[in-house]
């Protein structure tokens, strides 16, 4: 469904942009902000790097009511909150847009638009509000009231919160926001542990060897995680747990078979606020590129980001206690959201290039903190 909401972007948004530019000119400016709508697409990384710009706006604006639009897979993420006052969570396709627009016509008075490169969100922010903000790019551009380019050498966390600032914020400080759930997530994830075996004076290290399926090619080699998890356990005697969606089981089963410790494969057997209070309890994170290792550093658990088609200086884990692994590459970033560039690879040097010693160096690095 992704796949087909891009491909019509790719054809029809332009265009749609073109047939809108015009009532650009009916539009009236807000005198003050009352409603604001944000719209945060994509993945668990996305979000996590939006929220401080959220912050930063209820901050500028504390009476106005925020309302998030989200995926609705990464409902967990926005749970509890305090910036954001209303929530509204779509699966993406072209009916759920459509009739989120139809009953949201003009409804705000601003919308921040934190979309790198579709049509879409800049669609879905001009029909439902008097003033958009976002990332110049293509015919999008036109749909905007102010607009910024994308600045590829910063953190997405900080160009979102320069639109942020476009909007009239003033952030007082660049951190990630926690996230939150419920004291019932803290025990199923006990009940879990204790199932599997795992004794809670043990260390605990969190691996995600993953990457979602569309994006395989920012995965490290399932025999090196294999070769770190029992380096790890051998030196720490710990234990590491496997973190993932339902859809990468079958990979850190395989994982595990390659390993001669044993080891947790949490995957598919937590909900998403479940993952977060797991993470949590992590002395350590170990992943790749994707969604949990935005979690990890935004619950403050040190963790070591392994990169290679995507550079680590937009989606690296934000915060200066964490550490990224990029060994680069004449054809390395692959990846580049800001100009919708999605490469698939079958030969991933950037990723061979990475070594279970020089991970497993910034471990004992991180341990010694």
């Amino acid at each position: 469904m992704i796949g087909l909401v891009k491909f019509l972007d790719r054809y029809l948004g332009g265009l749609i942009c073109l047939l809108l530019w015009p009532f650009s000119l009916l539009k009236f400016r807000r005198k003050e902000v009352r409603n604001i709508l944000v719209i945060m697409f994509w993945g668990i990384g996305s979000n996590i790097a939006g929220l401080p710009a959220v912050k930063a706006l209820k901050q500028r604006y504390p009476d106005a009511q925020i309302t998030v639009l989200a995926p609705k897979k990464n409902k967990g993420i926005f749970y509890g909150l305090d910036p954001i006052d209303r929530k509204e969570f779509l699966d993406l396709n072209a009916l759920n847009v459509l009739w989120f627009m139809l009953r949201n016509i003009l409804r705000y008075d601003l919308a921040v638009d934190m979309e790198h490169y579709l049509n879409i969100s800049a669609i879905i922010g001009f029909v439902t509000s008097r003033e958009v903000i976002g990332f110049k790019n293509r015919l999008r551009r036109l749909l905007y009231s102010n607009s910024i380019r994308f600045d590829p050498s910063k953190h997405a966390v900080d160009n979102n919160l320069s639109l942020a600032r476009l909007a009239g914020a003033r952030p007082k400080k660049h951190a990630l926001v926690k996230l939150h759930h419920k004291p019932e997530d803290c025990k199923a994830v006990e009940r879990f542990l204790k199932k599997e075996g795992y004794r809670k004076r043990d260390l605990l290290v969190g691996i995600c060897p993953g990457s979602g399926p569309t994006m395989t090619q920012r995965r490290w080699m399932p025999e090196r995680f294999a070769q770190l998890a029992d380096r790890i356990i051998d030196r720490y005697d710990g234990a590491v747990v496997f973190v993932g969606g339902p859809d990468e089981y079958e990979l850190c089963s395989k994982i595990q078979v390659m390993m001669s410790n044993d080891s947790i494969n949490s995957c598919g057997k937590v909900s998403l606020r479940q993952l977060i209070a797991l993470i949590e309890k992590c002395r350590l994170f170990v992943s790749n590129d994707t969604g949990p290792m935005h979690i990890a550093a935004a619950q403050g658990v040190p963790t070591i980001g392994i990169f290679g088609p995507e550079t680590p200086t937009i989606f690296g884990p934000y915060g200066e206690k964490h550490i990224a692994v990029y060994k680069g590459g004449e054809c390395s970033p692959c990846i580049r959201i800001y100009e919708g560039r999605h490469v698939k690879c079958d030969n991933p040097v950037c990723m061979q290039a990475v070594s279970v010693e020089e991970v497993f160096r910034n471990v004992e690095k991180m341990m010694k903190r």
